[in-house]
């Protein structure tokens, strides 16, 4: 399989979450801090999700892309979940590329306030958790800080604890192109 763009791998490992945590995986335009240096769209390729939990509770892992935001909220539409309970651990792999026969992968390009190419209803609309006036937590930054600040086209995810009181080990990858 040939690749107009290099492909971009970031891996994330965020231990003892305790509470529903919003995160930036890639930055689609802080091309100092990831690996990228084309900042008009992206393709996400894989992810892989592998959690741990202290103890047994229910858990919602989301993957998605910002469409809208601003400084008061914003909305990350979904494009990948997983929900687990009383289990010891999930392991789940997503492949966008369906073995390789779409180069591209989901195509996470947004376009007036729209991903053109694929349809969702599953979403997190209008939430405070995507505001661009705070910095979350991403593989390159702590919360609070100067990145991670979620923008249209940002690869984001949302980890939520629906019950129980355990804390949870978090391991992500995403491959991805940009363009």
């Amino acid at each position: 399989m040939s690749h107009k763009h290099k492909i971009d791998t970031v891996h994330f490992h965020v231990a003892a979450i305790a509470a529903t945590t919003p995160y930036v995986l890639v930055d689609l335009s802080d091309t100092t801090n990831f690996l990228h240096t084309e900042t008009d769209g992206l393709g996400v390729l894989a992810v892989h999700i592998t959690a741990f939990p202290s103890t047994t509770g229910n858990w919602s892992i989301h993957v998605g892309v910002i469409t809208e935001v601003d400084a008061s909220n914003g909305t990350a539409d979904w494009f990948y979940g997983v929900t687990f309970s009383q289990i010891l651990y999930v392991d789940t792999t997503r492949d966008f590329t369906l073995g390789g026969t779409n180069e591209s992968g989901l195509d996470c390009t947004i376009v007036a306030g729209a991903h053109p190419r694929w349809l969702t209803n599953d979403q997190q609309a209008g939430n405070v958790n995507w505001q661009t006036d705070t910095g979350l937590a991403s593989p390159v930054g702590t919360a609070g800080g100067a990145t991670g600040k979620p923008g249209a086209g940002d690869i984001v995810m949302l980890v939520t604890e629906n019950s129980g009181t355990s804390t949870l080990s978090l391991d992500v990858t995403l491959e991805y192109l940009t363009h």
